[in-house]
């Protein structure tokens, strides 16, 4: 199963996968993002459903905001929603092929392949390269004023890392996908607040279209809640006796030391009558994260990336941290609260689950000392309890300074 990953910004003149400087003389002449307030709507659907009933290729990126299903107190967490369609010009990779699409800009046309995250890297060089003013943005801390959304597959790392597979391609989507999107609906939970952001970047048609297309009036005639419909049985694409002998023989792989650590998975299908949008409402109701985004596929009409996710993969602020929060140790939670509180402590003690969590710390300490400053890398949290509307979790948060030749492409190689 393909996985998506996106990068929720906590500060507004950071790009998603890049950073930008904080110090700005005002005297000098910059472009200016365009910020307007929009109506506060407490559903981002609304804004969403609005905006793809009339745009291509609608994507959100969503965080949780319920607080009886968002119980951990160690930080903020679902304050901002993002929501935004129409890219300026997107680019789809396959086996380190690259295609453009949209208005192509024009360093592409210079570039010489040499694979698709160096690309992305190129492509966040020249994005950070113009001045552009984002103090109004910084002033309401927003985390996002135009710039690259999208995914990376799994399936990506066979570009870099020489993977034996017996089997089939049989989803055929692109092992990444990024848009330049120029514009955004923001909307502020904690605060309250909606804003319509316009990179100087964005086309100047569809700049002067929004302000009428995001009206109060438009968005309430236009997203009426539809969720008719669930999804079918579910099946998966192997059977019980086949995981079962799998699983033993991985059991064995263990335990004679040819491994220390497999990730076997099976994938779930289903058919249902709703569309992609439709099934997207429908889950984010039963399984709000923070990590929930939406995210088109372009050139497969109604097919989309769908993330409900609570683990952070990384993060890279404008100060040029890199941050992870890997997730080991899962256990599900009980509507009797005494029970549930036992269960929580039983995880923290578990040996197997700490045992698993200090493992992926290491491995991620040492990804981090390939493209981090020297002695830089500290691991902040380890085996923190965070609970969530149906599990509990053990998570552990690795920080490290990003080398200043590198961007946010080079941490997530």
């Amino acid at each position: 199963m393909h996985s998506m990953q996106f990068f929720q910004c906590d500060k507004v003149h950071k790009n998603p996968i890049g950073r930008y400087s904080e110090n700005m003389n005002s005297t000098q002449q910059h472009s200016a993002l365009k910020l307007l307030p929009l109506p506060y709507l407490a559903d981002s659907l609304q804004y969403f459903h609005t905006i793809a009933a009339q745009l291509p290729m609608p994507l959100i990126l969503q965080s949780d905001i319920t607080t009886s299903s968002a119980t951990c107190k160690t930080e903020p967490r679902g304050r901002f929603d993002v929501i935004s369609a129409a890219p300026e010009y997107w680019l789809q990779t396959h086996n380190g092929n690259i295609d453009w699409y949209g208005c192509t800009p024009s360093f592409a046309k210079d570039k010489i392949n040499t694979g698709s995250l160096s690309t992305l890297h190129n492509i966040v060089t020249e994005m950070l390269a113009p001045d552009v003013d984002y103090s109004e943005g910084i002033h309401h801390e927003l985390p996002f004023c135009g710039g690259l959304m999208g995914y990376c597959s799994y399936d990506l790392a066979r570009e870099y890392v020489a993977l034996k597979s017996s089997k089939p391609k049989d989803i055929d989507i692109p092992d990444m996908q990024f848009g330049f999107y120029g514009w955004a609906c923001i909307q502020d939970h904690t605060h309250q607040k909606s804003w319509l952001v316009i990179h100087p970047q964005c086309d100047s048609l569809l700049a002067q279209r929004l302000p009428s297309l995001l009206t109060l009036g438009n968005c309430l005639e236009k997203y009426a809640g539809k969720q008719e419909g669930r999804p079918s049985v579910f099946f998966s694409n192997v059977t019980k006796e086949t995981y079962t002998d799998s699983f033993t023989r991985i059991q064995e792989y263990v335990n004679s030391g040819d491994c220390y650590q497999i990730n076997f998975a099976q994938r779930f299908s289903s058919e249902t009558l709703q569309t992609a949008k439709e099934l997207y409402t429908k889950l984010r109701t039963v399984m709000p994260s923070p990590f929930c985004a939406f995210i088109p596929i372009y050139g497969t009409p109604d097919n989309a990336i769908m993330s409900f996710s609570p683990e952070r993969f990384i993060q890279l602020t404008a100060e040029g941290t890199a941050i992870s929060q890997p997730i080991k140790g899962t256990a599900a939670r009980c509507s009797d609260a005494q029970k549930d509180q036992q269960i929580a402590l039983a995880l923290q003690k578990d040996p197997k689950n700490l045992a698993e969590n200090l493992m992926i710390v290491d491995l991620l300490r040492n990804d981090f000392g390939k493209v981090c400053e020297t002695g830089s890398i500290t691991v902040k949290r380890l085996f923190e309890l965070q609970t969530f509307a149906n599990v509990h979790h053990l998570v552990s948060t690795i920080e490290g300074q990003l080398k200043p030749e590198y961007n946010g492409a080079d941490l997530l190689q």
